[in-house]
């Protein structure tokens, strides 16, 4: 009969939703353990992370340089040409034959050091850091915070923001530092770099699972 009929559909359906209901909670539970394995891992991974951040400062020693950040114009620096220390800054004209803005200091020997300094302001040209009578790696040309590692050969040693010869510096430097780093510094920051990627990757898997869960 049509009421029969009607009712089988019925079942039918009803059965339909419970299949579909069943797929949906079996889908969100599966989603729900992907979320807890995600966060179990970045749980993991930051921890990793503190670690190893803990490592790579543990390995950078004390500081060398006196009055990096030019507060005074002290005589630990030795200024060639238009190299002059003013308003917190060591400032050059490009107009110079001079080149070099230097500290000397003594070190140990056959050590690895970490050397950095930044460029405030820059009208033209460019300028590096050497250390120790090594050559210039790299003349930056723009403003920002530039970092090297250096191996120092000798008991004495000399930190030398350099002008470039052929394309003369004018602006102005400022937080030269220099400080003793350990064998696997590198290594480490290459490790923290990694684990960071890894967390980061992580995070947004996370993000985008947690979003489906609340569209679904």
């Amino acid at each position: 009969s049509q009421l029969n009929a009607s009712i089988t559909n019925a079942g039918l359906e009803l059965s339909a939703l419970n299949d579909d209901l069943a797929n949906y909670v079996d889908q969100n539970q599966n989603l729900q353990g992907q979320v807890a394995y995600l966060n179990n891992l970045n749980t993991e991974l930051n921890e990793q992370v503190s670690n190893l951040q803990d490592s790579v400062n543990n390995s950078i020693g004390s500081e060398l340089v006196v009055n990096g950040t030019f507060d005074t114009d002290s005589l630990d620096w030795t200024k060639e040409g238009t190299w002059t220390i003013s308003g917190e800054t060591a400032n050059r004209t490009a107009l110079s034959s001079g080149n070099e803005l230097k500290q000397t200091f003594t070190t140990a020997n056959n050590k690895n050091w970490l050397v950095s300094f930044e460029i405030t302001s820059i009208t033209e040209g460019g300028c590096g850091v050497r250390l120790n009578g090594s050559s210039v790696n790299s003349y930056y040309t723009k403003v920002g915070i530039y970092t090297e590692v250096f191996n120092g050969n000798g008991s004495g040693t000399d930190v030398i923001i350099q002008s470039d010869l052929s394309n003369p510096f004018a602006g102005s430097i400022d937080n030269v530092s220099v400080k003793e780093v350990s064998e696997d510094y590198a290594s480490l920051l290459n490790e923290l770099a990694a684990a960071e990627d890894l967390l980061s990757t992580s995070e947004d898997s996370l993000q985008a699972l947690e979003n489906q869960i609340l569209g679904s």
